[in-house]
């Protein structure tokens, strides 16, 4: 996997990109701290810590999450940041078809994926920690739809007309909105990314 990195990047150029998505990170935990709300690692940047003291070293992205409860908070919070330096992609807006909040500099780019050579800007991805249904019956459900969102996702995530795109992303807000009631009960047991 360290080598695959190299189809896109050389290491000053990979580097540099670090360090931009760094600053990214340094401004979205200084909104939560400044708001006082929860704010964690997770995936590939948590594993980077504690096993690279930082970043993996042939990581290109930034992952953070933060408590569902605080959801509005923290989407006020980027809303307000300085929209000549940054950009915010809101969860599932527009044809935006991911479920996370994407911050972003403006300026900088970099391809994100090969096969359909997306350009994207260097960015720190910002998930809400959601809560889950603790029965058997309701568990398997929440995670049969979870399967089918990220399915719809990643086929949304391909260089598509834009109206296919918006209707991926009309359908994943439905998803949405049932795994929300389906979490939302007070029978609720643990947490987990959406």
């Amino acid at each position: 996997m360290a080598e695959e990195w190299e189809k896109y990047y050389t290491k000053e150029q990979l580097s540099k990109l670090q360090k931009i998505e760094l600053d990214n990170l340094r401004v979205f935990i200084d909104v939560c701290e400044k708001l006082n709300l929860t704010y964690f690692m997770y995936g590939g940047t948590l594993l980077g810590v504690e096993k690279f003291n930082g970043l993996i070293p042939w990581d290109d992205d930034i992952d953070v999450e933060f408590l569902s409860e605080e959801y509005d908070k923290v989407r006020d919070a980027l809303s307000k940041l300085d929209k000549d330096v940054y950009s915010v992609q809101y969860p599932l807006e527009g044809t935006y078809c991911k479920d996370y909040f994407l911050v972003s500099k403006i300026g900088t780019t970099h391809i994100t994926n090969e096969k359909c050579s997306r350009v994207q800007r260097a960015s720190v991805e910002v998930m809400a920690v959601y809560p889950v249904p603790n029965g058997r019956l309701s568990l398997s459900v929440y995670h049969a739809l979870m399967r089918l969102f990220s399915f719809i996702s990643i086929a949304a995530d391909r260089d598509l007309p834009e109206f296919t795109r918006r209707w991926s992303v009309s359908v994943m807000k439905g998803i949405s909105k049932i795994l929300d009631r389906m979490g939302g009960r007070g029978d609720s047991e643990f947490v987990e990314p959406r």
